[in-house]
């Protein structure tokens, strides 16, 4: 699978998809961690600027991002 974090060489193991049923995002164990870490509902404190840190990152980093909308 092709990997969407920015700069980061691990395998993705986790597809997040639209609602269209395209992946926006594929995430390696770490990443995918943190990714559900950061989100509401997890078990831990959220804050929005780490959500939409991480959200960013998954998306390939916010140049990546910008081109794909």
């Amino acid at each position: 699978m092709q990997y969407t974090w920015k700069d980061c060489t691990a395998e993705g193991k986790y597809e997040y998809t639209r609602n269209d049923g395209s992946a926006w995002a594929i995430l390696c164990d770490e990443h995918h961690a943190e990714f559900e870490a950061s989100m509401p509902g997890s078990a831990e404190k959220v804050s929005i600027k780490r959500a939409l840190r991480v959200w960013v990152l998954a998306n390939g980093g916010a140049k990546k991002l910008a081109e794909s909308m």
